[in-house]
């Protein structure tokens, strides 16, 4: 379902009442919104789709600029398009994530960054169409973009209910213990600690309130988080 036809049946919340996605300012000004991303912010670390063909210009890039100058793919009505945008990149773009693996394929773009929580489950689904496709093994961008919980404003009830739900998921740690149980996998794979790490701001929130509350958020680069060893100073 495209984002905008998400959105309005969202807004008459019959077919459809709740939905996790990535922020945007019409979607909260226009639902409920719900300021805890119950993947507590892994779709903040973006890893590439890329192919074998490819993979040699990425592993080569030591710079933001060098990064800028290659082809990126994202979709048209996608929160990343704007940061991506706004950050100087050479933004090309389709409805969704099919065209965009098929533009990838043909060699139109060069890499096409996907959340952690996305990139590999989508890499195992889509290996069988081309041997080529690859999953990037150097670069990690990471900016703020959280997937809230949004609910129709037809259902003010089960707003309050799963705020309720959800701020008591977050005090009694279940949140972080569950998102670290259903991941132990992917974090394996990313190798976080590995990659160049490129830091973006995204100047689209609408209530950046919400990313001062560390208790919201999984910090893969604080030994806490049992993911990267030392604390690693990113730039």
């Amino acid at each position: 379902m495209g984002r905008e036809e998400q959105l309005r049946k969202m807004l008459l919340g019959d077919e459809v009442n709740v939905s996790v996605v990535a922020t945007q300012p019409s979607w909260e000004l226009q639902l409920l919104p719900i300021y805890i991303a119950p993947d507590m912010g892994l779709s903040n670390y973006r890893i590439a789709l890329t192919t074998a063909e490819v993979q040699p210009k990425l592993s080569a890039v030591g710079s933001l600029d060098q990064l800028r100058a290659l082809r990126v793919g994202v979709g048209e009505a996608w929160s990343s398009r704007r940061v991506l945008e706004i950050a100087g990149f050479a933004v090309y773009t389709e409805e969704s994530a099919k065209p965009l693996v098929a533009r990838l394929l043909a060699g139109k773009i060069d890499y096409f960054p996907r959340g952690l929580n996305e990139v590999f489950a989508e890499f195992d689904e889509l290996r069988s169409v081309s041997p080529s496709l690859r999953v990037e093994q150097d670069i990690l961008l990471k900016f703020p973009l959280p997937g809230y919980v949004f609910v129709s404003p037809a259902h003010p009830r089960l707003h309050k209910r799963l705020t309720a739900g959800l701020e008591s998921m977050v005090r009694d740690g279940s949140l972080l213990r569950m998102l670290k149980r259903h991941y132990a996998d992917v974090f394996k794979r990313a190798r976080l600690c590995e990659r160049r790490v490129f830091l973006l701001d995204n100047y689209n929130l609408l209530n950046p309130k919400p990313l001062q509350r560390k208790e919201l958020w999984f910090d893969a680069f604080d030994p806490r988080s049992g993911v990267c060893k030392k604390t690693r100073k990113l730039s």
